[in-house]
């Protein structure tokens, strides 16, 4: 599995794309967009000389997934990895002891690409994302 981003929750977006711009020289790479599926404001930034994105995630509503990591002060999330066949990779995952969260759904930042997310036996929040 390649690393695809990086999800950090945010209280405001805009505040937080000028933050890692002025911080560290992070460039936006699309316009600000709402994710309705998981009602999220959704940003994606690349940092210099990386493969990778950091993503920020605004929750949108009370009822948004990430509206209680937000209560409790926001900051890293998830970690995305790009799977080749997303079924598969659940089924793998759950014999090694992570545990179905939601999905799979269509993901509205990936062209409509199938993503779910998973809790591991490590206790961490993975999304997977079928590329």
């Amino acid at each position: 599995m390649k690393v695809n981003h990086i999800g950090i929750v945010v209280k405001n977006i805009e505040n937080s794309i000028n933050y890692y711009e002025n911080h560290f020289s992070y460039k936006l790479v699309d316009s600000v967009c709402i994710d309705p599926i998981q009602k999220v404001r959704v940003a994606f930034l690349k940092p210099p000389d990386q493969n990778f994105n950091f993503e920020l995630l605004e929750p949108t509503t009370d009822d948004s997934p990430i509206t209680n990591a937000l209560r409790k002060g926001g900051g890293l999330n998830h970690v995305c990895y790009e799977v080749l066949n997303i079924e598969e990779a659940i089924v793998d995952l759950k014999k090694k002891g992570s545990k179905l969260i939601s999905g799979p759904v269509p993901g509205v930042v990936f062209n409509e690409k199938n993503v779910v997310f998973m809790y591991t036996e490590m206790h961490e929040i993975i999304e997977l994302v079928e590329i």
